[in-house]
Order: C-alpha cells, then sequence, then structure tokens
C-alpha cells in the first residue's frame, strides 16, 4: 500500500478539527487571534500571549468570569467580566483587570463587544488550521494597569502637543 499508513488517532483529531471549523461556520461565530499587551490579566494572560477570540452577535448576554474584549477609549481591551446589570433594557458590564486592584472606570455596554476569550482545546485547534490557511484574524488587546493606562494617555497627549506644535512651527516657516 505505498507509504501510506492508517493512524486512526491523526484522523481523529483531523475530523475534531474539522467539527470545530463547521460548527464555529454554523453558528456564524469567527475566531480571531488575540495579542496581548499590558499585565492587568496576569497570570492568565500574560504580556504578549495569545488567545482565540469567538466573535458574537449584537445582543449576546456574557456572564461574571467571562473574559471579553471590547472597543476601550481609542483601543480594544481584554477584561474579566466583574458585575452585570441591566438599566431601561439595556445590559451593561463592570470589568477588571484581574490583576488590576480595583474594577475599571468605566462601564461597557453591549454594542462595545467584540466578543469573548475561549480557551477550549477545540478552538485553539479551529484557530490553528485557520492560520495555515491565512485566514487568521488578529487583534491587538490590551491588558493595561490603570497606571500603564495613564502613561500611554500622557504619551499620546504629549505626540499629540508635539504634532501641533511642530505643525504651527513649519506653518510659520
Amino acid at each position: 500500500m505505498g507509504g501510506f499508513r492508517y493512524d486512526g488517532m491523526v484522523n481523529s483529531e483531523s475530523r475534531s478539527i474539522e467539527n470545530s471549523l463547521e460548527k464555529i461556520k454554523a453558528n456564524q461565530k469567527r475566531i480571531p487571534m488575540a495579542d496581548v499587551f499590558g499585565e492587568s490579566m496576569d497570570p492568565l494572560l500574560t504580556d504578549n500571549s495569545k488567545v482565540p477570540i469567538i466573535e458574537m452577535p449584537s445582543g449576546t448576554t456574557y456572564e461574571i468570569g467571562d473574559i471579553i474584549v471590547f472597543k476601550g477609549d481609542g483601543f480594544n481591551v481584554i477584561h474579566r467580566v466583574d458585575y452585570v446589570f441591566t438599566y431601561n433594557g439595556e445590559t451593561y458590564y463592570v470589568t477588571e483587570g484581574i490583576n488590576n486592584k480595583f474594577v475599571d472606570d468605566a462601564i461597557i455596554s453591549g454594542n462595545q463587544i467584540i466578543g469573548k476569550a475561549d480557551f477550549s482545546k477545540e478552538t485553539f485547534e479551529a484557530a490553528r488550521e485557520l492560520a495555515k490557511q491565512n485566514k487568521l484574524r488578529r487583534y491587538t488587546v490590551h491588558a493595561l494597569t490603570k497606571n500603564q493606562i495613564n502613561i500611554k494617555k500622557n504619551i499620546e497627549n504629549e505626540v499629540s502637543d508635539l504634532a501641533i506644535l511642530t505643525s504651527k512651527d513649519f506653518i510659520m516657516k
């Protein structure tokens, strides 16, 4: 039989990956990979770690303990849901970095949420398969402590001020 050898293990794993991909397609969920930047989710997610994100449809409800990716103040954030409440028919979330001493200042509305981290073996395998096909999208997500966020904002403000001063100086010449 030529060089082909049947290995039930490989075929079983292949079927599992195919099944994972089919489940994802059936649920119309996409799996991007989140590249984590920051320390607020240590030790669960460390700086430069990678985690698959399941993009969820608008209106999805998240639970306390879920790790979500949401649109923050100018950048995407990955943090844990600490509290859920409803106001005027809309669901809101209080989040925190597990390495932070306090919850986040901002309250997150459902329409800010991109998706949820999925640490399952099936999702990692499906993400790996999508990466092989060059179909894996990436998000840069921030897991910053409050001090790191303040430093980042100060740097952005200084760079913005410098750009304004430089452009004024250029126009005057």
